[in-house]
């Protein structure tokens, strides 16, 4: 391989310095051409260079996370999927964006005045609480005002386990101070994000305990009832999905929700 080839990766490495937090000098124009930079990189994703190709790979991860990270929607974190790449092109299969924490009671309440619901309901309990006795079509129509939608049982657990590294959140472990469940005897529902220490290592809360969170995952094709996860503040921390099997109108005093919104399409490259 030649070596201005590679030479163009020394330039590009910067974008690494910027994901580790090291100063670089005009780090926001590097991070605004990040995408471009893209186009360079995958010339050698396939390369025969075993370093260069390793080395392209890695670049190019980094580039398209610092893309789609810069992409989240305000209060939500990035679950990137599998990324495919090669000199045509780039694509993630699986990945999307997750509430990083539950939907509050402030938030619904203020979102079912503006909609014209009778708010009594949701009258009752601090604004920072996770919103409960809501039925999934209302959640429903909460996520698609916010131009989002209710995750599934299988983005929940993926969460909630990294992608099915972890039992728990934090490891595999099971520490009931980390989560608001009956080990714990809170008795009641917390503040979204209280405990901090039961966060995912993306920085997601209360995917166990606290409420448990209605899915858009059926029992079965067709059918009104759905899956909710999560376990809450009445179950078992160690129960932590499929704790409810509801019918979409139903409302439970401990079951609430969260969003998530699909990923953007990655921008093709130049010629394609």
């Amino acid at each position: 391989m030649a070596r201005p080839a590679r030479t163009g990766l020394i330039v590009l490495a910067l974008v690494v310095a910027l994901r580790a937090g090291e100063p670089t000098p005009d780090a926001a124009a590097l991070r605004a051409r990040g995408m471009e930079a893209l186009q360079e990189v995958l010339r050698h994703v396939e390369a025969d260079d075993a370093d260069l190709r390793l080395r392209s790979r890695r670049l190019a991860r980094v580039i398209v996370l610092d893309y789609l990270e810069a992409k989240a929607p305000k209060g939500m974190k990035l679950l990137p999927g599998r990324l495919h790449l090669a000199t045509s092109g780039v694509r993630m299969e699986g990945g999307f964006y997750l509430g990083r924490t539950e939907v509050t009671r402030g938030a619904f309440r203020a979102y079912a005045k503006k909609a014209g619901l009778d708010a009594k309901r949701w009258a009752e309990g601090g604004e920072a609480l996770p919103v409960v006795a809501v039925t999934l079509e209302e959640a429903r129509a909460f996520a698609k005002a916010k131009g989002a939608r209710i995750p599934t049982r299988a983005e929940l657990e993926f969460a909630a386990t990294a992608g099915g590294h972890y039992l728990f959140p934090w490891g595999d472990r099971f520490d009931p101070a980390r989560v608001n469940s009956r080990d714990s005897a809170a008795g009641k529902p917390e503040p979204v994000g209280t405990r901090t220490a039961g966060a995912s290592a993306r920085g997601i809360a209360d995917l166990i305990g606290n409420v448990a969170e209605w899915t858009e995952t059926a029992t079965r094709p067709g059918s009104r009832k759905f899956v909710v996860v999560g376990g809450s503040y009445k179950t078992w921390g160690r129960a932590r999905f499929e704790t409810y099997r509801l019918d979409e109108r139903q409302r439970l005093p401990d079951v609430g929700f969260r969003l998530a919104r699909s990923l953007p399409p990655l921008p093709a490259p130049k010629g394609s």
